[in-house]
């Protein structure tokens, strides 16, 4: 009976140590921090760069991108664009890490959304980017507002012709 009272207790307490060890990892290992002096990551098949906030490695290593924006949502689905961010990190990360992640975290002030990488999110973020090509190439960027701030820090500036 005391060893059946035993195995209950140790079976107890190795279920709540687990459960505070998922608890405290639930985002699982940073390997990847934007803090200006990071590395850029760069996609030769898309042509792309770009710096994601946070990567963290999880269980089973599966790499996530965690992309913090200083703004709320409005809305009940995160914003296109900010999406189509997430979908070049997942490019970006399975081409510098050789690992696909499964899923991206979109954070803004007051909402939190986790956005599949799907091969429809793929082919969506090949045709803006097609489409932005386009645009630079054919010099066709009417309605487009300058914002003189955004302009200021934008990696792209010694290129573009706004």
């Amino acid at each position: 009976m005391t060893v059946v009272l035993f195995l209950i207790s140790f079976t107890i307490l190795i279920g709540i140590f687990l459960f505070r060890l998922l608890i405290r990892n639930i985002r699982g290992e940073l390997i990847y921090k934007d803090d200006g002096k990071s590395q850029l990551l760069v996609s030769d098949t898309l042509q792309i760069d770009g710096k994601p906030d946070y990567i963290y490695r999880q269980w089973f290593g599966h790499l996530m991108p965690v992309e913090l924006k200083k703004k709320k949502s409005f809305q009940n689905n995160p914003y296109l664009g900010d999406v189509m961010q997430i979908a070049a990190y997942f490019v970006l990360i399975e081409e510098n890490f050789h690992k696909k992640p499964k899923y991206g975290i979109l954070q803004y002030e007051n909402k939190k959304f986790y956005i599949r990488n799907t091969k429809k999110l793929k082919r969506k973020l090949e045709r803006i980017l097609q489409q932005m090509i386009l645009l630079q190439e054919t010099e066709r960027l009417k309605g487009f507002k300058k914002n003189l701030d955004k302009c200021r820090t934008c990696g792209h500036k010694k290129i573009c012709k706004v």
